[in-house]
């Protein structure tokens, strides 16, 4: 969080703002990015007789990770998740209970590739409301599967959308969806999850159990307030580099 890096990050993204005519146009500003998480759920403080033993029954150590894409804007649109599981091959079965328009795909690694973050661009693009015929700007970080991706920046470029990239090392406090969705989205996973593993008496969920606990994490997250105090939180929307140019200064 360079203070000087950042102002000039705001300065360019302001030109972009001012140039599209997006100024007060929240919905038409998105943010995407992934985040992971694991089948392993950790209660929070309980409650319990002074000196006694105080027990917590888990389903593992520690489970795979699962990719999920959220993209959203400052209005707080919420696009229907990116989900990719780790393994080689889709089973139809672990889509059972997914939100409506949910994709999933397998990697090798549970981890996002160019090629499925180029078809999440292509659902993304179908989502968007176009009549307007305003165009977009689409924020997210500089991961090599989003920059290196001439596909998906051509795709980009055809639907008038305009990708604009972080700089290194500042999502922790420019990124939207790191201060506000993400967080709301594992806590809610983790108490979903809590309240699934007491129930099963510590019975793993695997794949197939997977949307039984992220869908209502997912619905609890998908609110209107959380998008926009999350822009709203890092100076993107509304536009307010100054706030965010003062929070370097104290952090250096």
């Amino acid at each position: 969080m360079n203070g000087t890096v950042v102002a000039s990050w705001f300065a360019d993204f302001e030109r972009l703002v001012v140039e599209l005519k997006l100024r007060d146009s929240s919905a038409h500003i998105w943010n995407c990015d992934e985040t992971g998480l694991q089948e392993h759920f950790v209660q929070g403080r309980v409650i319990s007789e002074t000196g006694q033993p105080c027990y917590q029954v888990t389903s593992n150590e520690k489970g795979e990770t699962t990719t999920v894409v959220a993209c959203f804007n400052a209005f707080g649109d919420f696009c229907p998740p990116s989900v990719i599981f780790k393994a080689k091959r889709m089973k139809a079965q672990w889509l059972i209970g997914s939100p409506p328009g949910t994709v999933a795909r397998v990697s090798d690694n549970g981890w996002i590739t160019a090629e499925i973050f180029l078809e999440w661009a292509k659902s993304f693009i179908n989502f968007l409301l176009t009549a307007d015929g305003c165009p977009h700007i689409l924020l997210f970080d500089g991961h090599s599967t989003h920059i290196y991706n001439l596909e998906f920046l051509d795709l980009m470029k055809a639907n008038n959308v305009h990708p604009f990239i972080f700089p290194p090392h500042t999502t922790h406090w420019l990124q939207p969806a790191d201060r506000s969705f993400f967080k709301s989205l594992k806590n809610n996973w983790n108490s979903e999850g809590v309240q699934a593993v007491t129930r099963s008496g510590g019975k793993g969920f695997g794949k197939q159990g997977f949307f039984g606990i992220f869908t209502p994490a997912w619905t609890k997250s998908c609110t209107i307030e959380l998008a926009q105090s999350g822009f709203r939180a890092c100076g993107v929307f509304p536009l307010n580099p100054n706030g965010c140019s003062r929070l370097c200064i104290c952090t250096q």
